[in-house]
């Protein structure tokens, strides 16, 4: 099934998917490899941060982002990647881009497996394929995206949970708090879930890099930070691209450009988008703690699938790249919910792969008003996917084990 999904897409995409150099084929990604050094593009603005920091008073933001309004977004920490990188051959982060790529896949993979108990060839290519094929991964490692060294680390994060590893879960998953601090949120789901050992491991990696970015770095700069946090709450990213309910609501409301990239500029504030944007996220987070806890099955692989997932939609800016841990979540329903997938049921769970794998440039025509939604197919697809999970969680959670001829 998954297989023949998979070639319905594949049609799919050549029918109206994008062509030419937008297209983002196995081929593509590889010549993108080749002719370009990956980290182009995440590295680019931590180069630009790291003069900032050891020029003057050394102070990254106020001149970097608020004057020359360059888009650093990540905290002090992430430089020590930077001052590493200064140090490594030039190949480095290339190879650590690769190898992240193929730690996703692998995790895919072994996922699978501690899910079923085994894996068959057919299962092999088919969960292979799904990460391949699979555009916010794929587009994360053509343009060297740091995001897809946070995705491999989530996915290990599921992969030591899967194997009752708790304490190597939270260690992992804290390590992506270095880029993202955001997803310190985490903390609060494992002090509810009362899952000790995982909150131990993510308190003690989160407290030694605090720690060290700021006897580095100095304090000043993460307050600096949290003001940035701030401006981008308030304003978020109104280019197509920004596949979160910021996005969607400032295209929607024709708050800003989203027909071009700008590297300086950011949509005007809007009291409505960011009111409704804080009351999102409260309600996201709010139901990742709640519904597994009321359908029976917190503190399982699922919860903190779900949890994950739900981290990346309340963030105002969401590039497609952000998405790279829905693969992951495609792999769970796949592998544990197969016998629940049946009839019209595969044909959602179809459609939502479909909306979240490949770029439809017809679709990204529509930028403003109500039209503009037909665009926002990757966000929806996501929500859509989230739902399922939901649905197929709670309504096994309530029948015996052996009626669904999975493991738990």
């Amino acid at each position: 099934m998954i297989l023949l999904a998979l070639i319905i897409e594949g049609v799919l995409v050549g029918l109206y998917g994008p062509r030419g150099h937008e297209a983002l084929n196995i081929p593509t990604v590889y010549h993108a490899l080749r002719i370009k050094p990956t980290g182009i593009d995440s590295t680019r603005w931590m180069s630009l941060a790291d003069a900032a920091f050891q020029a003057g008073n050394h102070r990254i933001y106020p001149t970097l982002f608020f004057v020359q309004h360059e888009k650093y977004l990540y905290p002090p920490s992430a430089l020590f990647v930077m001052e590493f990188l200064q140090q490594a051959p030039s190949s480095t982060w290339k190879v650590v881009m690769t190898l992240s790529w193929l730690g996703c896949l692998s995790v895919g993979l072994f996922l699978w497996r501690a899910i079923r108990g085994n894996f068959t060839l057919t299962d092999t290519v088919a969960v292979l394929l799904l990460g391949v094929l699979f555009r916010p991964i794929g587009m994360a490692l053509a343009e060297g995206q740091v995001q897809l060294l946070i995705t491999a680390l989530f996915g290990l994060s599921l992969l030591f949970w899967a194997h009752h590893r708790r304490l190597g879960s939270g260690a992992s998953l804290s390590l992506t708090c270095v880029f993202k601090p955001q997803l310190s949120c985490f903390l609060l789901w494992g002090t509810l879930r009362r899952q000790w050992r995982f909150t131990v491991g993510f308190t003690a990696i989160i407290t030694f890099v605090l720690a060290a970015s700021v006897r580095h770095f100095g304090l000043q700069n993460h307050v600096d930070y949290v003001r940035v946090l701030s401006y981008l709450s308030h304003h978020g990213e109104a280019y197509y691209p920004n596949q979160s309910l910021n996005g969607v609501l400032n295209r929607l409301l024709h708050n800003g450009d989203a027909s071009t990239w700008s590297f300086y500029s950011y949509p005007p504030y809007h009291p409505f988008i960011y009111v409704t944007g804080v009351l999102f996220s409260l309600v996201c987070i709010i139901a990742g703690i709640w519904i597994p806890l009321r359908y029976r099955w917190q503190a399982t692989l699922a919860d903190l699938l779900f949890f994950g997932c739900l981290a990346v939609m309340i963030s105002p800016i969401a590039w497609p790249h952000h998405y790279g841990g829905d693969y992951f979540l495609f792999v769970y329903l796949m592998a544990k919910h197969e016998r629940l997938f049946t009839g019209n049921k595969w044909l959602w769970l179809a459609l939502s792969y479909i909306a979240m794998f490949e770029r439809f440039p017809r679709l990204d025509r529509y930028l403003y008003g109500l039209p503009s939604l037909v665009g926002d197919y990757l966000f929806f697809g996501a929500i859509l996917a989230l739902t399922l999970l939901v649905v197929a969680e709670s309504y096994s959670h309530t029948l015996p084990q052996a009626s669904i001829g999975v493991q738990s």
